[in-house]
């Protein structure tokens, strides 16, 4: 996974609200299209901080949260419960390395 040069992600990306709340203050979640990479920022009261993790489907904890939502929250959204529940059938068949 890489990010262009000129992609603003914590700048203008959430300036304009879409990745956060107003210029330097991220807030999002996103993942690459093959699934392999997540990368998550946020801000707080004295700094922003941003993460990234490999190979998600490997994590038991991500898979135990992914079941909770697709089953067990049901007052979540429909889409986001069977998003979820499409993630777990793709990762427990194998498709995830």
């Amino acid at each position: 996974m890489a990010l262009a040069d000129h992609w603003d992600i914590a700048g203008a990306g959430c300036e304009n609200r879409i990745l956060g709340a107003g210029a330097n203050n991220p807030a999002f979640v996103m993942m690459t299209l093959d699934a392999d990479v997540v990368v998550q920022a946020g801000y707080y009261q004295d700094g922003i901080s941003a993460s990234t993790l490999r190979h998600p489907g490997r994590v038991p904890e991500l898979h135990d949260h992914a079941r909770r939502i697709a089953f067990e929250f049901d007052w979540l959204e429909d889409e986001l419960r069977r998003w979820a529940e499409r993630r777990l059938t793709h990762v427990t068949a194998g498709h995830t390395p």
